[in-house]
């Protein structure tokens, strides 16, 4: 988890400018509201209370009425200030891959610098990151599923939200989240199976679906041999049992750079792909993934794009979809000061399951 705050900067930014001269008309509105009442109060008491009033009672019932708006004024801050935070702070979920950390995309993924350069050029706004612990170890592959290894979709529904609210004041609903490669597949996950909690995604190089090897050898590993729980977690079978969605967004991250072979998963061994495991035709071919959720997405109501970026299936990779795909998702949840803009190549529309998509470039 980390707040951010705006790296400092000797020439202010259009937004920083914004910001501080937003901060002096707030104090004097702030000023305003305490001393007009001190002069206008009298004359405005004299026009209500009737002449028989002595001159005792009438200065006594003038301080009462000071004194009450001067004692609600806080009050008004806390329940309305609450509100507002709860309101304003937004919030995104970020998982990283197999055989990888929590600390790793604050670290090998740069995601710190990422996030305080974004608040730089935007006065200081920025969502709230919450870098979760999907395996509890670096080499436990959860996919975050609720197995044997771990009931870890439970842990990222039931636990981290309400923690988070509780701690933090944010909101409890209309979360973002981002994942790469493992982290990418749960983030689609996710969504499709809480929009309630969340509703927007970046999927960098995910899978097709949870995945730790054949379909035989996924049940076996990551649902410990329960056959039924597959259809639970693939996200085709989700997508196409919830029926349409509202308000749900997603950006698929493929590589833009020549597929290379990839052998395994569950279905055809000799695909090609950087990381995703395509349950129909080309298991190893992420480009494949993705734009088999993205159409199969855009039939239900789920407003997404494929965008092609430059690199390998690596942090550097990771790291540059992170920067690029940032705005656009901090702008979708709603951070405050962030304005919403399309998704590349104009991918925001539903469309219908038959139609061919073509993949953005980043």
């Amino acid at each position: 988890m980390t707040l951010t705050r705006p790296a400092r900067n000797d020439t202010l930014t259009p937004a920083a400018r914004r910001s501080v001269i937003g901060g002096i008309v707030s104090l004097v509105v702030d000023s305003f509201d305490i001393y007009v009442p001190a002069l206008v109060l009298p004359a405005a008491m004299n026009y209500f209370e009737p002449s028989s009033m002595s001159d005792t009672l009438k200065a006594t019932m003038t301080s009462i009425v000071f004194t009450v708006t001067l004692l609600a004024r806080p009050v008004g801050g806390v329940i309305f200030g609450n509100l507002g935070d709860k309101i304003g702070r937004k919030r995104i979920t970020m998982i990283a891959g197999e055989f990888n950390t929590p600390s790793d995309w604050p670290r090998t993924g740069n995601a710190i610098a990422t996030i305080d350069n974004f608040a730089a050029t935007h006065g200081g706004s920025a969502p709230v990151f919450v870098f979760v612990d999907v395996g509890g170890s670096f080499n436990n592959d959860t996919e975050c599923v609720n197995g044997p290894r771990g009931n870890v979709a439970d842990h990222l529904t039931k636990d981290v939200p309400p923690y988070v609210t509780s701690t933090f004041g944010v909101n409890s609903a209309n979360w973002g989240v981002l994942g790469w490669s493992m982290g990418g597949t749960c983030a689609v996950d996710l969504t499709v199976m809480h929009p309630e909690l969340f509703s927007t995604f970046i999927d960098i190089a995910g899978d097709m679906g949870p995945n730790a090897g054949t379909k035989e050898q996924t049940i076996a590993r990551i649902y410990g041999g329960d056959a039924s729980k597959w259809p639970v977690y693939d996200p085709t079978t989700v997508i196409n049992k919830h029926g349409p969605y509202k308000g749900i967004s997603g950006w698929f991250a493929i590589s833009s750079d020549p597929p290379t072979q990839r052998k395994g998963g569950y279905g055809n061994p000799n695909a090609v792909g950087l990381g995703g495991q395509d349950a129909a035709g080309n298991p190893g071919d992420q480009t494949d993934a993705a734009n088999s959720l993205c159409r199969l997405g855009r039939a239900n109501g789920i407003a997404c794009a494929v965008v092609a970026t430059p690199g390998k299936h690596d942090w550097p990779f990771a790291m540059d979809v992170f920067t690029s795909s940032l705005p656009w998702l901090a702008g979708q949840i709603g951070t405050p000061g962030v304005p919403r803009i399309p998704l590349p190549g104009g991918g925001a529309a539903p469309g219908p399951a038959g139609a061919p998509l073509q993949a953005a470039t980043h």
